[in-house]
C-alpha cells in the first residue's frame, strides 16, 4: 500500500475516533445537565456512554490489527 493511502486511511480513522470523543462529551455534558431533575434520563445518557465506550474499544481494536499500534494521541495521524 502506498505511504500516502496508509497515511489517508490513518486520518480517516483518527477523524473517527475524534468523533467519537466528541460524542461522549457531548453526552456527558447533557447528562450533568439531566442527572438532578430526571436521573432516568441520566441514567439512559449512561447506557449510550458505555456504548460509545465499547466502540472506541473496538475502534483501537481496528487500528492495532490495521497498523500494529495506536497512536500516542489521536491527532498525531489527523495531520
Amino acid at each position: 500500500m502506498p505511504k500516502t493511502q496508509r497515511l489517508q486511511l490513518k486520518r480517516q480513522w483518527a477523524q473517527g475516533k475524534n468523533d467519537m470523543e466528541k460524542a461522549a462529551q457531548e453526552v456527558l455534558r447533557l447528562q450533568k445537565v439531566f442527572e438532578v431533575a430526571h436521573p432516568e434520563y441520566a441514567q439512559l445518557a449512561d447506557y449510550v456512554l458505555t456504548g460509545l465506550f465499547m466502540c472506541m474499544e473496538g475502534w483501537d481494536g481496528f487500528a492495532k490489527h490495521a497498523w500494529g499500534r495506536l497512536p500516542k494521541n489521536t491527532l498525531d495521524w489527523m495531520a
